[in-house]
């Protein structure tokens, strides 16, 4: 293949004008994206005659602006103006070597690079401008060891996946409340969810991680090999790799005793602070998870989960049910897997009700989310109260969270045995909303953001980093706490150049 474009030619020239043929495949243009970096220093020379190749090296797709589904897949869950990115490649992947590859490509021709598992982060930092999305979600595989009481995973499986194939085992991972997230953000993120009392967070639970650094490098990480590495990514992010797989620790557990119930949301203030009393003296055993929503009429919705004894369950959630009558009890025998799955039915409360304005001609362009969290080291009442007030204040389409209450195991463990804070009573809420149409982003996303600065005097100066919305480095640093000065010299370590970067940047 001769030179595409002369030494003059311009980028957008490039774009505009040049496809590429390789063996009868013909591989789009990356105009849409790289129209928009016209200043970055990428070797689009290089690139144009590269990315031919690069694209018949891997088993799995390359996707550039103009393929069909190159749109979805650059969208994230919390997709707004903020986050409404153009990638110039996704590389999904489908095995080890794809990523590899697919991370070499990147630095050789200076692509950004994002990493996309569940594509739920917060931040929206699993797509870029201009860059390289490594796309992980074709890695699927799941490998149950009852022997060995353990399970391999792929980086690329989400929790309800897992949680729906351990059922039928009768065992269990610690994972998230959400069927929806995937388990890498999640692990590396640190991890709470339904069993967090009992059996400590996602990443207490891991045996060993796959990882390839950004000099291709692939290691294996655990309590016996490179174990600084095995101890910084159990907490510490994306910000030293890209993890393939991991291997978790599962617990014996068949049944726990749990569900929803219902509440006016004019009983929500009363609520907290019954909350912040109950989960005070509350069994390892229990969680309490509570969700605030928009229904019609607007509901308070209160999800219990008791993984104990279940010929104990009804005296353990007796104190639960003096909190007064609820509009539904739904608490019964069930699967952890079945009683996650609630959630999604918890999620038909959280839809955008925004519509058109009279009269005007535009239907929606698209869906919409901002969400915003902090961990609060107590329900005080003026912080109860504030809460309140700004859920009195929300545009349609609000939703709001509490729970990850921490006690039991995970703040039995010794402070530094991961990278995250594990303060006793603690606990996370989130601000979200929906919105349809790009005109009501601003409102919409001011709400959000003016609950949490209203919320902020209350909150532990470090947030739970699955929460952390915010990738200033101060932020970043009150999350790790006392961890922080080791998380950077390995960073230095592993990733010097800052290859890693989006996510809650670890500056080395």
């Amino acid at each position: 293949m001769g030179k595409l474009f002369g030494k003059h030619q311009s980028r957008r020239q490039f774009v505009r004008q040049t496809t590429l043929t390789t063996g009868g495949l013909l591989v789009a243009s990356v105009a849409h994206a790289l129209e928009r970096f016209e200043s970055a220093d990428l070797d689009t020379d290089g690139l144009g005659k590269t990315l031919a190749t690069f694209g018949m090296s891997i088993q799995g797709n390359v996707l550039l602006a103009a393929d069909a589904d190159y749109d979805g897949m650059r969208r994230v869950l919390s997709f707004n103006p903020q986050t409404d990115k153009y990638p110039a490649i996704i590389s999904q992947c489908k095995t080890t070597e794809d990523v590899a590859r697919s991370i070499e490509f990147a630095r050789t021709n200076n692509l950004e690079i994002a990493v996309r598992s569940g594509a739920c982060d917060v931040m929206g930092q699993s797509t870029c401008e201009g860059g390289m999305v490594i796309d992980l979600s074709s890695l699927q595989k799941i490998e149950l060891s009852v022997e060995n009481r353990s399970v391999r995973v792929d980086a690329g499986v989400r929790c309800g996946a897992l949680e729906y194939t351990l059922s039928d085992a009768g065992v269990v991972v610690p994972l998230a409340c959400n069927p929806m997230v995937g388990i890498s953000g999640l692990t590396l993120g640190g991890g709470l969810g339904w069993v967090l009392g009992k059996h400590g967070t996602t990443a207490d639970n891991v045996i060993a991680m796959d990882i390839i650094t950004a000099d291709g490098d692939q290691l294996r990480a655990s309590d016996k090999q490179n174990e600084d590495l095995f101890w910084a990514l159990r907490g510490g992010g994306g910000n030293f790799g890209i993890v393939t797989a991991f291997e978790y620790q599962v617990h014996q557990l068949t049944e726990v005793y749990g569900g929803f119930l219902l509440y006016p949301i004019e009983m929500l203030g009363e609520y907290l602070q019954f909350y912040r009393d109950i989960m005070a003296n509350a069994p390892d055993e229990l969680m309490v998870e509570l969700s605030i929503s928009p229904s019609n009429p607007p509901m308070l919705v209160a999800t219990a989960c008791y993984s104990g004894n279940v010929t104990s369950s009804q005296a353990v959630l007796a104190p639960i049910r003096k909190f007064g009558p609820p509009l539904f009890d739904g608490i019964r025998p069930t699967k952890l897997s079945q009683l996650t799955a609630i959630t999604k039915e918890v999620s038909n409360f959280i839809t955008a009700n925004s519509k058109p304005e009279t009269g005007s001609p535009k239907e929606s362009d698209g869906h919409y989310n901002h969400w915003r969290g902090a961990t609060i080291p107590s329900w005080t009442d003026s912080a109860i109260n504030t809460f309140v007030s700004c859920i009195e204040k929300a545009p349609a389409g609000w939703s709001v969270g509490v729970g990850h209450y921490m006690h039991g195991v995970p703040c039995a463990v010794n402070a530094q045995a991961t990278p995250i804070l594990r303060d006793e009573h603690s606990s996370s809420y989130f601000f979200n909303i929906s919105w349809g149409h790009s005109s009501e982003s601003e409102d919409s996303m001011a709400w959000v953001d003016r609950s949490i600065k209203d919320m902020q005097p209350f909150n532990r100066p470090g947030t739970y980093i699955n929460y952390l919305s915010s990738n200033a480095p101060e932020a970043v640093a009150d999350a790790y706490g006392k961890n922080y000065p080791r998380l950077r010299e390995l960073k230095s370590k592993y990733d010097a150049e800052n290859s890693f970067h989006l996510n809650r940047n670890i500056r080395a």
